[in-house]
Formats: structure tokens, sequence, C-alpha cells
């Protein structure tokens, strides 16, 4: 045994790591019938070799993570290792205390001693793919399309392209190779997988812009009727687009050894215009996949199809189907805004939202999965979240869902109020193409599930829980806590303790002022969640999302629609309004509401904060509306767009602080004050104050009274009122603020709410 120690230690550099898989989707599979990564070493000697105290880690600070049994590796033999986490030395295969990431991790094989004798740099593997030398023990790596655990490898099965995917000003010629002998190569045009029937690769294919060519799948109709017969449907009917749209090349291609195909899927997209990738001021994405995945009648989830009834119209259709009979395979291109690629992968893709789903253009949520080739998409979608670059879905949100034509409502809703007590989606404007062809303007999204709760509140995601508005019952806790705020007086300082104790009121109050502000019709009988996270101590938290239903009436009382208590409407229903309707029951929560109310009126929704940002998102969007507009017919025109920005969203934005302003101080008797509310009518004068800016000492003149006295109040910036002074007219009077802390202040006169502003530095 000694002898045989001093001949391995004699002879390390002839183990080496030899191939891996870290995406077995349904390859090799191990005892248990599961299907983990694995490992292949390779004795390249001539001398059998002892792996007694060897190790194999994935993690450079602790190289003896998982140490060989005493086990010979043969001269020119093969050894695999499942690295599944089952740690198991023993039994018919071994098995390490790790995993391999298929987004890649280096992996170390070291010897008794530490030194390393093959280190073998990180890679990202498809399902299926496997990386390996060739030939065995070389240097040299390559992709496997056919992995071969245990056995030799073969010459690399893939395929190579002359050109990358990509944005190109001119027309190329694309060559595709394959370095497997006798193998034929074999690719489709219309996002059908390659097969024996598809077109065999016989000479370079030469791409060009084939905008001018007529539309396919964009001549597809995916709503079941048209606007100009069906009024009664509120979402965007289809209509056929009108002119030739843009479009890109898309190449599937896939090698084949007699039958047999011996490599994976490639997909590639070639955007062919004069601009290049200047034609579009956002990122693109391009999703490719089978046509019969959409469009078809049994199996398309973009159409109608054969679940459509025509006897509930609004909520039938292929486009309706819900979980994993809903998902379909496909491949994801990500291009940034300058033309380089962000990433790429295979994915699934389902249909998101509710009613929306039998709108024209419509949501689509990509699904990351190990059986697709990556656990994740590994990629910071969101510059404003750089620590977020993971995502195991997301949504390519419709610009239709808007219940106008302002195309961005609810992306702007979300920027509107992102520093309240709760969190928001993020957003990116992109341009998709479906198929090969312009799919118009959508937004990017986070999908509000447990695993973007998780990351934005650093928490466990397999330990959050969420509910919506219905489905409480499945939730013993909430359940619990729904009886005691149903039957109990919130007004009494006990009662109001316990909700302290089980909701968050920072974010439930905030949640609740920022629904109220948008006058959303769409809630809270709809898009209600709340989250929790199952740990000792932990409260329950209002989600934000869909704020499509907003802004339409500025003058609507949604303090008293939120508190609605014999409602039967779907909108508001009693259970939904009660908790917030006996919290105002409250002293102490009433008085927090209302304060924390004027405090946003004047700072996050005030109209000189709120204008810039809807003109900064009319900017954005702009720059490609008139495309959008020829593919969809939506919105009816750049001008109709221009005017519902205007006339709904600045509107909505310039009257409402007022309105609310009123309702608060109606409804809740107290005094609300925002000095955009107010006009200078003159009738006693102008208010004059100086110096301003002061340094505390203020002289204020009150000229041409008609009374003997005035009252001047002093109001904060987040409109509360600080002091109030009592003013003969017709003479100058001297007010110390000095003992005021510096920043802007506005003076009231209340005979005729003339304001004036002054600051305190």
């Amino acid at each position: 045994m000694l002898c045989l120690s001093l001949i391995s230690f004699s002879l390390p550099a002839q183990i080496h790591i030899n191939e891996i898989q870290s995406s077995n989707a349904n390859g090799l599979a191990d005892e248990d019938g599961d299907y983990p990564d694995w490992i292949e070493l390779y004795n390249a000697g001539d001398v059998a070799v002892n792996l007694v105290d060897y190790a194999i880690s994935d993690d450079a600070a602790d190289l003896n993570k998982w140490r060989f049994p005493a086990i010979d590796l043969p001269a020119k033999g093969f050894l695999l290792i499942f690295a599944s986490d089952k740690d198991r030395k023993t039994g018919p295969y071994l098995h390490t205390n790790f995993k391999i990431s298929a987004a890649g991790e280096t992996l170390y094989l070291v010897d008794p001693l530490e030194n390393i004798l093959h280190q073998l740099p990180a890679v990202a593997l498809s399902p299926n793919e496997s990386y390996g030398a060739f030939p065995d023990g070389a240097a040299l790596f390559k992709y496997y399309a056919l992995p071969t655990p245990g056995a030799t490898n073969l010459a690399s099965t893939a395929l190579e392209f002359s050109h990358a995917r990509g944005f190109y000003t001119e027309n190329i010629s694309l060559s595709i190779s394959c370095n497997l002998p006798n193998a034929e190569i074999y690719y489709t045009l219309d996002g059908s997988i390659p097969n024996l029937n598809s077109l065999r690769y016989t000479q370079a294919l030469a791409l060009e812009d084939r905008s001018s060519a007529a539309n396919q799948v964009s001549t597809i109709p995916t709503t079941h009727g048209k606007p100009e017969n069906e009024e009664k449907f509120h979402h965007w009917l289809w209509q056929k687009p009108k002119a030739n749209i843009a479009k890109t090349n898309i190449v599937r291609a896939r090698a084949y050894l007699a039958t047999q195909p011996v490599s994976k899927i490639y997909s590639n997209s070639y955007f062919i215009f004069a601009e290049g990738a200047d034609r579009y001021p956002y990122p693109v994405i391009s999703i490719i996949t089978a046509p019969q995945n959409l469009f078809d009648e049994q199996t398309g989830i973009y159409v109608p199809g054969v679940l459509h009834d025509a006897n509930n119209p609004e909520w039938t259709g292929n486009y309706f189907l819900r979980g994993s009979d809903s998902e379909r395979p496909a491949h994801i291109e990500y291009f940034e805004n300058d033309g380089s690629i962000g990433f790429h992968q295979d994915a699934g893709a389902r249909i998101h939202g509710g009613n929306t789903r039998d709108a024209a253009q419509k949501s689509l949520r990509m699904y990351a999965r190990k059986s697709y080739g990556q656990e994740h998409f590994n990629y910071p979608l969101f510059p404003r979240r750089p620590a977020q670059a993971q995502f195991e879905k997301f949504i390519i949100r419709s610009s239709i869902t808007c219940w106008n034509n302002t195309i961005f409502k609810d992306a702007l809703s979300h920027q509107i109020v992102k520093d309240l007590n709760f969190d928001i989606q993020d957003y990116r404007p992109v341009v998709l193409f479906l198929n090969g062809e312009y799919w118009g303007m959508q937004t990017l999204r986070e999908h509000n599930d447990e695993r973007y709760l998780g990351i934005l509140n650093n928490l466990d995601k397999d330990s959050i829980e969420i509910i919506d508005a219905w489905n409480s019952s499945d939730q013993p806790e909430y359940e619990a806590f729904k009886s005691f705020y149903s039957n109990e007086d919130l007004s009494l300082a006990a009662n109001y303790a316990i909700v302290d104790q089980t909701i968050n009121l920072a974010n439930y109050i905030d949640y609740q002022i920022a629904e109220i502000y948008f006058a959303n019709l769409d809630w809270p009988g709809n898009n209600l969640e709340r989250w929790k996270h199952q740990s000792a101590g932990s409260k329950w938290n209002w989600i934000f999302f869909d704020l499509d239903g907003g802004y339409f009436d500025p003058e609507m009382n949604t303090l008293a629609y939120a508190q609605a208590e014999n409602s039967n409407h779907w909108a508001n229903p009693e259970p939904t309004t009660r908790l917030f309707r006996k919290l105002m029951q409250n002293e102490d929560f009433q008085t927090r509401f209302a304060n924390r109310f004027a405090e946003l009126l004047n700072t996050t929704f005030h109209p000189e904060r709120v204008l810039p940002l809807i003109d900064a998102f009319t900017e954005t969007y702009i720059a490609g509306i008139e495309e959008h507009i020829e593919r969809w017919n939506f919105p009816a025109s750049k001008s109709q767009w221009l005017n519902d920005i205007s006339g709904t969203l600045k509107y909505f934005v310039v009257n409402r602080t007022c309105h609310l302003q009123d309702y608060l101080m109606e409804d809740l008797d107290i005094d609300v004050f925002s000095p955009q509310c107010f006009e200078d009518t003159n009738e006693i004068g102008r208010l004059k104050i100086y110096p301003n800016p002061s340094e505390g000492l203020l002289q204020i003149e009150l000229p041409a009274a008609k009374t003997s006295s005035e009252v001047v109040e002093v109001y904060n910036n987040l409109g509360q009122r600080v002091e109030q002074f009592l003013l003969t007219t017709n003479s100058l009077a001297y007010i110390d603020f000095s003992n005021f802390p510096t920043g802007m202040y506005y003076l009231r006169l209340v005979s005729n709410q003339q304001v004036e502003k002054l600051i305190i530095h």
C-alpha cells in the first residue's frame, strides 16, 4: 500500500478532469433515478492511481471540500462522480457534497498534499450539454451535444457560425460548419425545430433586411373579434398591421449523423438594418419558438384557439391557460441598446396577466429552468438594481394593458412611489421581435413573487408567503386576523395594538395612500396582495402592483371609496374595504394616516415632482411610438397618444392634490395645506414679507386692508401648520423665526388664502 501511494504521488499530472455536465436535464440517471450534475476523471498515465485522500472542490478557499475514498483509477481509465450534494463514498456511484452551477463555476482537483493537479475554468452549459477534453486528457476543451460519461470523448459536435448573432448594417453570407465527419446540418428560418425534414445546409445563407417581405405571424388574429364590432370589450382587439413591419432573420440549426441528432439546437437572430443597432434606442428581445407553440389552433397560447367560447369571449381562449400546461419552450436573446448581446438561452414562455390576456398584444412571462439549460437568467435586467443580476422569471409586459392610450401608466406609478414603504417593480422599455417579426414596444418588469420579495428584503424566499384578496382561507394565521378585526372594535387601544403587532402599519398606510391617490378603479377588489416572512416577529405587508386602472378621475373620492361599507361592486366589495374602514375609526391611526397623507401630497405627489417624471417617460417612449402604432393600430396616433398623456395623466396630477386635500379636510375634519391649491384673489392686496430668504427676523406688511386684523398661518414644507399670528392691518409687524429649523415655509393669509413662500437659512 505504501508503494502504491508513492507511485500515485510521483505521477500526479496523469490525473485530469476530463468532462463535466452541469445541466443534466434527462441524460445519465444516478441510482436514485435523479439526474445530477457529473464530473469525469481520466488517468492519462500507464499506471493505476489510488485516489485515497485526493479531493475535488468548487471552492478555492476549501480545496479539500470532498475527498475521495480508496478507489483505483486504472491506466487510461475513467471515473464518474455525480456532483449531487448527496455526499456518498460507497455504492454504485460516488457523489460529492456539492453541485455545479449551470451558469459555471471553477473546479479544482488536488492531491493529498493539496497540490492542484487540474483547474477547470467556469463555463455555462445548456441542458444535456457537456464540456470535455479532446482528445482525452488534452488541454483543449470543447462543447459536446452528445456527452460520453465514463467513455472516450468524441470530436466536438458544436456548430460554428461565421457571424455572431446581432445587428448588421449590410447583407451577410452566413456559413455554418460542424467538425464531426459525415455530419449534416439541417436548419429552419421560421422558428421550427430543425429535423431531417427541414432544409439541409449545403451553402452559405444569404441574409438581408427582410422588412419589405410579406408579414407572416403578425397576420394571425390574436383575439376573438375586431374593435368595430366588439365595442363592449375594453381591451384593444387585434387588427392587421398597417404595413409591412420590421423583421429579423431567425436561424435554427442542428447537426445529424445518419438519422440521429448529434448537436444541440442553435438559435440565432440576425438584424440587418441600414441603421444597424441604432434603429432602436431600447434593448431588443428576440423570442424564437416553434410556431405551433403560439399560433396553432390546438396548442398555440397566443390565440383564442379551441378553448375560446363565444358565450364567454372575455374570459376564454387558449391564452387563458395557466400553470405548466400553458408553458411553451422558446429561445430568448436579449440585446442591449448598443446591439451587444446581453444574454441568450432556452427558456419557458407563458402568457401573463388577468383579463388582459384577451388583448391583441399580450404580456409574456419568461421562466429559466434547469430542464431548459439554466436555472436562472444571469443578467442585470434593470440597471437601477445593479445588485440584482439573477432572475428565475421576469415579465415582458404589454403596452396595451394600459386602460387608455398612455402605455406607460403602471411603470410611471411605480417610479412615482419608489421611495415609499413598500417594494416596487422596476421597469425597462424594450422592443420585442417574435419569431422574426416586430412585435412592438413592451416593458420589462420584475415579477412580484416570493423570490423578488426575498431579494429586495434580504430574506429567504422559501419562507415567504403571498396571499391575495380572496384566498386567505388557505392561510390560517391571516384568516384568524381577519376574524379578529372583523369582530372587534379597533377604536380601542388594546385592539389597535394587536393590529399594530400583526401588520406593518407604515407599509399599509403608504400603500393605502398610493392607491387612493391614483384613484385605481381596479382595486381593492382586484390587484390586492399581501406577504409575510414566516419568522418570529414578522408582519404582513401589502404589495403595490398594476396601476393600469388609475388616473381617470382627479375628483374621485377614493378615500370614501376605499371605506365603502355596503358596496357589492367587484372593484370594492365590503370584505376588501373592511380593515381600512375599521382602522379609520381609531383616532391614533386616523391622525397618523392624515399626517402622512398631507406629507406625501406636498412631496411625493406634488405636481412639481410628478410632471417632470411624466415628461421623462414621454421622452423615453416617443422614439418608438410611431412604429408601434403601425404594428398594433394602438394608440390611434402619435398625437392622440400625446393628447392622452396631457389630458389624462397631466390633468390628473395637476388637479388631484387639491381634491384630495378637500376630502381629507372634510371627511377627517383636519387642516391639510398644499400651496398649489390656493390662488391670490387680490381682495386685500399682496402679503409682503422681507427679507426673504431670512435668517430669522421677518417683516410682514398687509397693505390695503379691509379688516382691522388678519390671521397669518405658517406651514412647513410637508403641509403641516406649525404656527399662526394675528396681525393688525395697515401696519408693519415683525416676527422672529430664529428658532425655526432652516428650510422652506409657506405663509397663508386666511382671509383670501393668499400664499407666499419663505426661506429660512
